[in-house]
């Protein structure tokens, strides 16, 4: 039974927004044009795809995989597209800000230079990427690998915690520095509180901050030790604007994790290629 392409890309909005009013804002159209056409499938396939509650719409079993497959089937028809017409859809990389800003720009930049025919977009986010309802194709997230078997994913990083400083500041403590010593300096805390939960109680003189550039720029600007993850400091450490104090090792498992969709596991080279570029080694330019 032939189905319509505009009625598949309809189903498509409501399946990722659960919501038919949301769905017909994207697609342009009326409310009751979307529940229409999502009422005529219905009826053609004779599946019954959506639950309907008070609070909005829930995919049937049946409707979910069909929706797995939809999303697949759209996703290649339009990179078929866009190859054949010389368009290029960029791929949407999601990651914490401190993550962008240190960590993941400088490789992006190297990676725009070697492969310039491969568009990036780069988000700033520290929540759970949804990435039915999100136009997200990778996410990079700090912590524990998912425990969602839908989702793939790669470490990128390991755990290790570095106390820093800029070079001078603890001219008259001599190196490896104790927690004892360490807790008697300004201490700079992030939104992690890993000094916190290192010592065992609040630092004597604290500065707080929201993110860790902003505490690994306050360590820049003399402003006092801060312990954030060694992957962040690559350029700090490189041109010797921060000096190494101690480092702690966490969790094996714990560290920065690349993951995508289940559901995105199909061919896609622009994808791949971004993935196997990033779990490369990096090195900071001179």
């Amino acid at each position: 039974m032939p189905i319509n392409l505009n009625t598949l890309t309809m189903f498509d909005a409501a399946a990722r927004h659960l919501n038919f009013r949301l769905a017909a804002a994207e697609l342009f159209l009326t409310q009751g044009a979307v529940a229409q056409r999502i009422r005529k499938l219905k009826q053609d396939l004779e599946v019954k795809l959506f639950f309907r509650h008070a609070r909005g719409l829930e995919l049937t079993d049946k409707g979910k995989a069909y929706h797995q497959s939809i999303r697949q089937a759209l996703s290649l028809i339009k990179s078929a597209t866009d190859e054949l017409t010389g368009q290029q859809h960029p791929l949407t990389i999601s990651a914490p800000p401190s993550v962008v800003t240190k960590w993941l720009m400088p490789r992006i930049a190297v990676f725009s230079e070697r492969y310039p025919d491969i568009n990036v977009r780069v988000t700033a986010s520290e929540g759970i990427t949804n990435f039915t309802t999100e136009d997200v194709d990778l996410a990079i997230r700090l912590g524990l690998p998912p425990e969602d078997p839908k989702l793939r994913h790669k470490q990128l990083e390991g755990m290790t915690l570095y106390a820093v400083c800029a070079p001078g500041l603890l001219s008259t403590v001599g190196n490896p520095v104790t927690l004892t010593d360490l807790s008697n300096h300004r201490l700079i805390e992030d939104s992690h509180q890993s000094w916190f939960r290192l010592l065992g109680h609040a630092p004597k003189q604290v500065l707080k901050l929201s993110h860790s550039h902003l505490a690994i720029d306050a360590a820049i600007n003399r402003q006092g030790i801060a312990l954030v993850p060694s992957f962040l400091l690559e350029q700090e450490l490189a041109h010797s604007k921060l000096i190494l104090l101690r480092q702690i090792e966490k969790k094996q498992n714990e560290g920065l994790h690349l993951l995508w969709p289940e559901s995105h596991d199909f061919e896609n080279n622009h994808r791949d290629i971004l993935i196997s570029w990033l779990q490369k080694p990096y090195f900071p330019p001179e």
